[in-house]
């Protein structure tokens, strides 16, 4: 389970649990607690999350992803999400490149842009398939926009079975992705 995380104005939280899904609640004069059911494959206990707050407090910027039941295998890629602290979900467009599906999505800032990595975790499937190329990029998870993409084995440090979480990513005053 991931430690609590406060939204930018201190009147909500969320937690997530890689089986039981995301819990969202509103500090309100009586707290509303909403749990979006979910799993997702591949996380490290005590990584980055795909999940952050968006800029209005309101919504979580996340993922959903199909998977098996028992087992927890990926069935399919992660799907970018938005969850309101008043318990609607909403899907943003689908993230596609030609590398594979969205393995793994880790948000910049608050508006919305993301390091995602496609491709990159075939052996979390059911049944398994081969990633012969797989690739990171910036996108607009708000948008559908992957903006630039890489292949991951020609960035220095992300070769063979390195982790892109290992990225650290920030959102300049410019509205770009630094990395």
């Amino acid at each position: 389970m991931s430690p609590p995380t406060l939204s930018l104005d201190g009147s909500a939280v969320f937690v997530f649990d890689s089986v039981n899904g995301l819990w969202l609640a509103a500090m309100e004069d009586e707290p509303v607690l909403h749990r979006f059911d979910g799993r997702v494959t591949g996380l490290i206990p005590g990584g980055d999350l795909p999940f952050a707050w968006s800029e209005d407090a309101r919504s979580v910027l996340g993922v959903r992803q199909e998977t098996s039941n028992p087992g927890g295998f990926a069935l399919g890629p992660l799907k970018p999400f938005l969850f309101s602290v008043d318990g609607t979900t909403r899907q943003l467009p689908d993230l596609l490149s030609p590398a594979g599906p969205l393995d793994e999505l880790y948000w910049a800032g608050q508006a919305g842009m993301a390091v995602a990595a496609f491709g990159t975790r075939g052996a979390y499937y059911q049944p398994e398939h081969a990633d012969p190329q797989p690739t990171i990029a910036f996108v607009n998870a708000r948008t559908g926009q992957v903006i630039q993409s890489i292949e991951k084995n020609a960035v220095p440090g992300l070769t063979g079975n390195a982790r892109t979480n290992a990225i650290a990513s920030v959102l300049g005053a410019d509205g770009r992705i630094h990395a």
